[in-house]
C-alpha cells in the first residue's frame, strides 16, 4: 500500500514536470498575439460522466466542473451518485494539472448509506484523466474525457473508471 502511494506520487510529479516544461517551451515559441489567445483559451468547464466502481461493483452517474486557477492548474469539484446501497454518493474537491494528461488529487467525502448520516467519511483522491488533444479544438462545444480514480477512505482503496463529456462555459458575445 505504501509503495503504491509512493509510486503514484513519483509518477504525478514526473508528469507535472513534463507538462510544465512543455508549456514553457510552447509559450516561448508563440508570437505575442497567439500567446494571448493561448492564455485566454482556459475557460471554466462543466460536464457529465458515467462511472464504474470496481470496489462496490456498481455503476454511477456524476457531474464535474473545471475552474482554471493559473496556467496548467485547475480546481475540479465534482460528485457521483452510485446505484448501490453501499456507496450512494461521493463528492470531490480536486486540483488537476496539465493540458492533455491530467494527474491530480484532492479531498473526497463519501456516504456509505443515505439512511445513516453518521456514515459520512472523509478521505483523499488520486486520479489521472485524459482529454484527447485532437478533440480539444476551441470551437468544439463538447469535449470527451476518460478518468481513472483511486479514493482512499477509512483504510479502504476504491478504484473507479469514468467516461464523460465536458462543455466549456462561453461568454455571451451577442451584446
Amino acid at each position: 500500500m505504501k509503495m503504491l502511494k509512493i509510486s503514484f506520487i513519483i509518477i504525478v510529479l514526473f508528469a507535472l514536470s513534463m507538462q510544465i516544461m512543455q508549456a514553457q517551451r510552447v509559450n516561448r515559441l508563440l508570437p505575442g498575439e497567439f500567446r494571448k489567445k493561448s492564455q485566454q483559451a482556459q475557460k471554466p468547464v462543466v460536464g457529465i460522466h458515467g462511472s464504474y466502481n470496481f470496489y462496490g461493483d456498481n455503476f454511477g452517474i456524476g457531474a464535474h466542473g473545471q475552474i482554471p486557477l493559473v496556467r496548467l492548474i485547475k480546481f475540479t469539484p465534482g460528485g457521483d451518485i452510485y446505484f448501490s446501497e453501499d456507496s450512494p454518493w461521493q463528492l470531490n474537491a480536486d486540483i488537476m494539472l496539465g493540458r492533455i494528461l491530467h494527474p491530480g488529487g484532492g479531498l473526497a467525502v463519501v456516504d456509505g448509506s443515505l439512511a445513516d448520516s453518521e456514515s459520512v467519511e472523509v478521505g483523499y483522491n488520486l486520479f489521472l484523466a485524459v482529454q484527447p488533444m485532437m478533440l480539444r479544438r476551441p470551437r468544439r462545444l463538447v469535449r470527451p474525457f476518460a478518468e481513472v480514480r483511486w479514493t482512499f477512505v477509512n483504510g479502504e482503496r476504491i478504484f473507479r473508471l469514468a467516461f464523460g463529456v465536458s462543455i466549456p462555459i462561453r461568454k455571451n458575445t451577442d451584446g
